[in-house]
Formats: structure tokens, sequence, C-alpha cells
């Protein structure tokens, strides 16, 4: 494989990427809907994102940040698997591609507001130092960080500064996105600390760890709702969901408009679950 490097001179950012850009027409999502408030904006909120390979996870994830992203926020996308076919853009941004090195000489918290960079690896033959990348990102304030495919990351041999950096994302008024294909790859010191869940398909008999701060039944609940409506679809075309904001007591789920566009609806998880509960 040709040595493939991150050009560290990206990283002079462009007038262009300090202002907030339109969403291309033809991907523009109805997001309007979606209550900031719930979703942890006062201070800020840890997102853990579960859903089997192909279901649209972080389609999922970038339409959220697109939320934070239009009220301010500079997101900041861990693609240590050069992601392009994902990551290449972000509703129309061409995001800014930076290695390891040059990510943690920045001070990003006086970088501008909006704009949307990639974090690589310095090369292909080094690898991604997630240790010194959280070290960092504990010291990172008002920003999205998504977190892409972090099974072992979070894991059982998840480093210290790993371990405390969900800590500090509520008072840095962050929000972070960390994707998993199931719920057990993470760690109790991660999933204790989530404030919202995003479900995507997952299989019935997924085992739910009972450590979650919220009911186990409306996880299992959610789960089986979106399989529901998943089941006679495609491989590859599985995109339903159902958010829980935990600290909140919300269930929020898309309502299908037209094929294209989703409006979106929260209720308290006690009513919307109320007929499962008897």
């Amino acid at each position: 494989m040709a040595k493939r490097i991150v050009q560290s001179e990206n990283i002079a950012i462009p007038a262009k990427y300090v202002n907030s850009y339109p969403i291309k027409s033809t991907q523009q999502p109805s997001i309007n809907t979606i209550k900031l408030s719930q979703m942890g904006e006062r201070l800020g909120a840890n997102w853990g994102v579960y859903g089997e390979m192909k279901t649209g996870k972080s389609y999922t994830v970038k339409l959220l940040s697109l939320s934070y992203f239009r009220k301010g926020k500079r997101v900041l996308i861990l693609d240590h698997n050069y992601n392009d076919l994902t990551y290449n853009d972000f509703w129309g941004i061409t995001p800014i591609i930076i290695n390891q090195d040059k990510f943690m000489e920045i001070e990003w918290n006086r970088m501008p507001d909006n704009i949307v960079v990639r974090i690589q690896p310095n090369s292909d033959l080094e690898s991604f130092d997630f240790d010194k990348f959280f070290l960092k990102a504990k010291r990172i304030t008002d920003s999205v960080l998504v977190l892409d495919d972090m099974m072992d990351v979070f894991g059982s041999k998840a480093t210290s500064n790993v371990m405390n950096f969900p800590s500090t994302v509520m008072n840095n008024r962050n929000e972070a996105f960390y994707q998993f294909h199931t719920f057990t790859q993470a760690q109790p010191f991660l999933r204790q600390r989530l404030q919202n869940l995003v479900l995507k398909n997952l299989p019935k008999d997924v085992e739910i760890p009972k450590d979650f701060p919220t009911s186990i039944s409306y996880i299992k609940w959610s789960i089986e709702e979106i399989n529901a409506t998943n089941e006679h679809l495609p491989f590859g075309k599985r995109f339903e969901w159902r958010i829980i904001h935990m600290d909140d007591g919300l269930v929020t789920r898309p309502v299908k408009l037209d094929g294209k566009t989703e409006e979106i609806v929260s209720y308290p998880l006690s009513q919307y679950f109320k007929n499962r509960m008897k």
C-alpha cells in the first residue's frame, strides 16, 4: 500500500469556512422540529450511537451534528479509518483534513466556530494514538466531536485519558457522539456517563447491559419498534431510529413525510410506552 500522508498545511483556515453554509437542496433534511433543549444543550451531552453495519449510524450523527453546527459549534471528526465515503462531505461543506500531529498543535478554543475538520493518522504506517487524542480533546470546548468506530477504544484496554474524557463533555459544552455496533463494546465507565442513546437496527436478542441510566425495557421496546419497521426492507436500507434522552425522560422518533424529509417528534418515555407497561 502506498504511504498516505495527511498534509498538515491544510489547517490554514480559509475565510469561507468561518461562515455558516447552506445545505445542498438535494440533501436538505427537515430538522427544524428538533428541540435542542431536549438534547443536552443546557451544557453538553454524551451520545451512545448503536446499530448494525449499514444502518445509517453515521448519517444520523451527521444530521444531529448539523443541528449544533447551525448553533455555532465547530465539528471535529475523528476519522482514523479514512472514511471518505461518509465524511468527504458535510451537508455541502468539504471538511478540512489534518493529521494527528497538527491536531495536537492547534489551540482549538481559539479557532473559528462553524468549521468542519477531519482528524486522521499521520500516515498509513503510523497507528492513531487515541490516548494523546483524548488528552487533547478533554480541553476542547463548544464543539461537536464525532467519534466513529470506537469499538476497542472504550473497551477493556481503555487508557486513563480515554476513561476520563466522557466526564469532561458536559462542562465543556460539547456534544460527543460515540458509535458502536453492540452495547457491550464500551465499558461501564462510558455507558454510565451517557445522556442520550441513538438506536438503530440491532438483533432482537442483543445483549443489553443493566447499567444504562434508563429502563432496559425502554431500550428493548425501542429496538423492537425499529426492527418491525425495518424487517421488510433490504440490507443497507434499514434506517429507522429512536433517540432516548435519558436525563429528560424523552423518546424522539422520525415521522415519515414523503420519503425524502423527516419530521421529528418527542414524547415522554412513560407516555409513549404506556401500553407496553401494562
